[in-house]
């Protein structure tokens, strides 16, 4: 399905990291809105620094 061993360890990881937070939250109701507003603020944050680098404007010149 993916291909090679290593993306399948990483997609392991990944739906497991997300897997324990799910059960985090469930669990930890009292602190549940802290620990998604971190969350969402660490994923926005590896988005931006991941496509940092990308042209967004398709290789236009700057006019």
């Amino acid at each position: 399905m993916f291909h090679s061993l290593w993306r399948g360890i990483i997609a392991f990881a990944a739906f497991s990291g997300a897997d324990g937070l799910i059960y985090l939250l469930m669990k930890s109701e009292d602190y549940a809105l802290l620990i998604g507003s971190v969350t969402a603020f660490g994923a926005l944050a590896l988005a931006m620094y991941a496509t940092r680098e990308l042209d967004w404007h398709g290789g236009r010149d700057k006019a």
